[in-house]
């Protein structure tokens, strides 16, 4: 994943120059024609259960794909036209057009197709020559995304940020809104940067709600893939995108962010303005909504419902109410002296995480007491105390396999918070596999049947 931001520049127009160079023979380039309905958002690009998360296609279209490739140029720009202005265009590679305000005439093979706003435009084929008219009386805004996919061992970079002009409609004729190269990773077995044929090019603009309540009700993507080379900007508001275990990028209107194909993420909008972006890339065409269980060498399914720990003897499954927030496997091998694996989950109200680790304590009780004085406190250090029932007894409990307790405390503009903590033992390696369920107080009583399913799907050998 690359994160940069930066002007326009000559290094970047060297960078297509040089590009060209490394194009595939020239095949025969077509304009096909507006579409008459709207393209079917396809299910990889729809956000988790976070029903804050809003992700509208702009334009899409299925395009032919090389396998084979190893990399790929993405490239969104921004034209504006003058009316009665004309631009002659070169595509350098497969071009998905989406217009934004005004009439297009878009001038190819000897015809002349017009297009209106909110209809997408293609010209398929690289090395393929036409050029964009404006016929209204208004400013033409068209974004074009392009890209290059290419074969061999080609692992260099350049990545150059938006050049956003003036705010005036058609003061600026010209932003590079991002251009960006995507090489396979070899560590995540991507063999191939692009998926199989057909594929499917795409823009679309995605919408996270604001939030004033932080990471418990911060709308999320929760963690996902895709299956080829896919790029975003932002347009408003500061977006956080996140790996597995922590956070890599905050990212302010211009900044941009690039995913190979199979890279774990998630973007969140932990603030309390909206965030836009917009976001483009070739993925597979027919996705099939994953069904199988099987789980990859760091212990999350392929299909993100399922966490089998590689070496603590428990697993977790989980339906599409809960999405993936966080989860960080670390064994003996990265941290011989304290190996241990950790999965967040939330459904947009709880945040419920599990963390196998070896056992420092000799029984779950004494477990759970531990936990007590560790829990990270409110504006207040006193706040956090053990809840009681209607007999005004610790709410709490257990065994000799497992225990459990339950505190209440502050968090500065979240209120009341409940904690709920177990403690479970995993006899077969001697590890402590721990639970630790937080939700504002409001919630907790509508929350108990939702949590009590999902660590019903703990299974432990």
């Amino acid at each position: 994943m690359g994160v940069s931001r930066c002007r326009r520049s000559l290094r970047c127009l060297a960078c297509l120059a040089i590009l060209a160079a490394c194009l595939p023979m020239p095949t025969a380039a077509r304009a096909l024609p507006p579409r008459q309905d709207a393209p079917a958002i396809p299910p990889e690009l729809v956000a988790g259960p976070f029903d804050r998360v809003d992700t509208t296609l702009l334009a899409g279209e299925e395009v032919q794909t090389t396998a084979s490739a190893t990399g790929n140029h993405l490239t969104l720009e921004r034209f504006r036209l003058q009316p009665g202005e004309r631009k002659e265009m070169i595509g350098i590679g497969p071009s998905l057009h989406y217009i934004e305000t005004g009439a297009l005439v878009l001038e190819h093979a000897g015809t002349e197709t017009p297009y209106a706003p909110g209809q997408q435009a293609m010209v398929d084929g690289p090395d393929s020559a036409y050029a964009m008219r404006n016929d209204s009386t208004s400013c033409l805004s068209v974004l074009r995304f392009w890209y290059v996919q290419t074969a061999g061992a080609t692992t260099s970079t350049d990545e150059s940020g938006p050049d956003l002009g003036e705010t005036d409609a058609c003061a600026e004729p010209y932003q590079l809104l991002f251009t960006t190269w995507i090489a396979t990773e070899r560590p995540l077995d991507v063999e191939a940067i692009m998926p199989t044929s057909p594929g499917y090019a795409f823009i679309a603009k995605k919408t996270w709600d604001g939030t004033e309540l932080g990471e418990f009700d911060a709308p999320s993507t929760g963690l996902h893939t895709y299956t080829g080379p896919v790029a975003l900007v932002v347009e408003q508001g500061t977006l956080n995108v996140e790996n597995r275990t922590d956070l890599r990028a905050a990212l302010a209107p211009e900044g941009f962010v690039a995913f190979s194909p199979g890279r774990v993420h998630a973007e969140i909008n932990a603030g309390p303005e909206p965030v836009t972006a917009l976001m483009v890339g070739v993925i597979a065409a027919a996705a099939a909504p994953p069904t199988a269980l099987s789980s990859d060498a760091d212990g999350l399914s392929t299909d993100g419902f399922r966490y089998a720990s590689p070496w603590n003897s428990f697993s977790l499954s989980w339906d599409r109410a809960w999405s993936v927030l966080s989860y960080s496997p670390v064994d003996d091998a990265a941290d011989p002296e304290f190996p241990f694996d950790q999965v967040q989950l939330g459904n947009g109200v709880s945040v419920v995480e599990l963390t196998a680790r070896p056992s420092q304590d000799s029984t779950v009780q004494a477990c759970v007491t531990d936990f007590f004085p560790s829990v990270p406190r409110g504006p207040q250090p006193d706040d956090l105390e053990p809840a009681v029932d209607a007999q005004g007894q610790p709410m709490g409990g257990g065994d000799a396999g497992s225990a459990f307790g339950v505190f209440t405390g502050t968090r500065q503009n979240l209120g009341e918070i409940v904690w709920y903590f177990e403690c479970r033992a995993l006899p077969a390696t001697g590890a402590m596999l721990t639970i630790e369920w937080a939700v504002r107080g409001a919630d907790f009583n509508d929350q108990i049947a939702a949590v009590d399913t999902l660590l019903a799907g703990i299974a432990t050998s």
